[in-house]
Formats: C-alpha cells, structure tokens, sequence
C-alpha cells in the first residue's frame, strides 16, 4: 500500500519488496513471512508487516474473503515467521493487531477497540483469552485507549 509505505519512508523505515504482494486476498502470503524474517535474521530489530486484504474485504462487503485473508494470515504468515525464527535460535516477540475494524456489513471503518495479541517465544504473556476475537479481547478488560501505545507494549518485553 502507497499509504503505508509512505509512512514508512517518513518514519525512516526500510521498505522491503515482495513479489506477488497484491493489498489483497490474492497477495503472496508467505512471501511477506519470509521476507520479515530474512530481515530480522539479517540484523534488522524491527520489522512491520502490513497485511491490508482483510481490510479490503470489509470495504467490498465480502465476508467469504475476509476470511480467507484472515485464514491464510494464521496459517502461511505467522507459522512460517515462527518456524524460521525458531529454527535459527532467534528470541522473538509478535504483535498481531488490526489497525481499525472494516466491518462487511457497514464496508466502513468504525471506531470499536480491536483485539491484539503479544506473543513471545521467551515468556508466557496469557492474559485469559481464548481466542483472538474482540468478543475474547473484550472479556480480557484490558483495553489500551491510545493505539500508538501498542508498540511500547511489544518493545518492553524482555
């Protein structure tokens, strides 16, 4: 996405090319996986992955999509981010998180609390959620107000 690659060059950020990356549900999945742990594993400290289709689909008002993105984020991106970091050795930390809901009923984005999950392979950070579901994240109680908090939640695990 232009948008978010924008923001990255702004913010200083290395942009990473991926062939076969779409913005959609038809992007290449594990293609991104690899990319951000070939960049972690080659000395980056940080690494931000923007999947937009499950976003996208919302705004078509396309739920079998949506997810499909969703699936396919669960089973080509982040077990094969896992895989190779845990074969290298390597200590890592994931936030997984929506940057907003896209509801495909109202193909808009709206302004509820998003799930968000922290997983490390060093600790266990459960907080009594089952599932990542906003239904689950809400039973939690823990709710971050401001978004761009989030990122010191990742970067203070040790």
């Amino acid at each position: 996405m232009d948008l978010v690659s924008g923001i990255g060059m702004l913010a200083d950020m290395q942009i990473i090319p991926v062939d076969g990356i779409t913005g959609n549900y038809n992007t290449n999945w594990t293609g991104k996986a690899n990319a951000a742990a070939d960049a972690l594993l080659g000395g980056l400290d940080f690494v931000y992955v923007h999947m937009e289709a499950p976003d996208e689909c919302g705004h078509h008002g396309d739920p079998e999509h949506k997810k499909y993105a969703i699936e396919q984020i669960d089973s080509k991106v982040i077990p094969v981010f896992m895989e190779r970091m845990e074969k290298a050795g390597e200590d890592y930390a994931i936030l997984v998180t929506p940057d907003h809901p896209t509801p495909c009923a109202c193909k808009t984005h709206v302004s509820e609390p998003v799930p968000f999950l922290i997983y490390t392979n060093k600790r266990s950070l459960f907080n009594g959620a089952h599932r990542y579901t906003e239904d689950e994240a809400a039973k939690t109680g823990l709710l971050i107000e401001d978004g761009y908090r989030m990122i010191d939640r990742l970067f203070a695990i040790k």
